[in-house]
C-alpha cells in the first residue's frame, strides 16, 4: 500500500472513531439535525424546490475508485481506462472542489455544486443520503466535448455514512461507476 493510502485509510479509521468529539462540537455525529427526516424542500422557487434539494453536508473527499461498465476498466475490461482515481477534494456550502486522476491517466480538477436530495437516519449514528453533483472539470481533453479544456459533469450519489465517516456511491450518465470514502466535518469550520 502507497503512503497516500496508508495516510488516508489512518485518517478515515481516526475520524470513525471520534463520535464524542462531534458531541462536543454541538453537532451530532451523524450530520445536521435540521437535514434528517426524508425529502429536501430545497431553496429553489417552484417545481425545481424539490430537484435543487439543499447543500450536501461539509465533508473532505478522500480516495476515489471506479468501474467503468463498458468493459474498458483496468478490474474488469480491456485496461483501457484507470480505475484508481486518487480523489482529494472538499465540499461546502453546497460546493465542492477537488483534484483526481482520470479515466485516461491525466490530473483533473473540478468544481460545482453538491447536493442533497433525501436524507434519511437508519440508526444511532447511522445515516443514508442521494443527492447529485454538477459542474466542470478539467483534464479530459478530446475524448468528451469541451470548451477552453472544461467539460461539464453530473453525477449521481447515495451515500451511506457512520458517524463522520462516510461511503459514497456514484454514477454518471456514462455508465461509470464511482466508490468514495468522505470524512463529514459539518460544524467544524464554524468561526473560521
Amino acid at each position: 500500500m502507497n503512503p497516500l493510502c496508508k495516510a488516508i485509510a489512518a485518517l478515515l479509521l481516526t475520524a470513525a472513531f471520534l463520535p464524542a468529539a462531534a458531541a462536543a462540537d454541538g453537532v451530532p455525529p451523524a450530520g445536521r439535525e435540521e437535514d434528517r427526516g426524508g425529502f429536501a424542500a430545497g431553496d429553489a422557487p417552484g417545481a425545481l424546490g424539490p430537484l435543487w434539494g439543499r447543500p450536501a453536508r461539509d465533508a473532505l473527499l478522500l480516495g476515489m475508485w471506479s468501474l467503468h461498465m463498458d468493459g474498458s476498466g483496468d478490474l474488469f475490461g480491456s485496461g483501457e481506462n484507470n480505475e484508481e482515481n486518487h480523489l482529494f477534494g472538499l465540499q461546502v456550502a453546497g460546493m465542492t472542489a477537488g483534484t483526481f486522476i482520470n479515466s485516461h491517466d491525466r490530473r483533473s480538477f473540478f468544481g460545482g455544486i453538491a447536493r442533497e436530495l433525501y436524507s434519511r437516519p437508519l440508526a444511532d449514528a447511522l445515516r443514508f443520503d442521494l443527492g447529485y453533483k454538477a459542474g466542470i472539470m478539467s483534464g479530459y481533453g478530446p475524448e468528451f466535448p469541451d470548451l477552453a479544456g472544461l467539460t461539464a459533469f453530473i453525477a449521481a450519489f447515495a451515500g451511506i455514512s457512520w458517524n463522520r465517516l462516510g461511503f459514497d456511491l456514484g454514477l454518471t450518465p456514462l455508465g461509470v461507476w464511482t466508490f468514495s470514502f468522505r470524512l463529514d466535518i459539518d460544524g467544524w469550520l464554524e468561526g473560521w
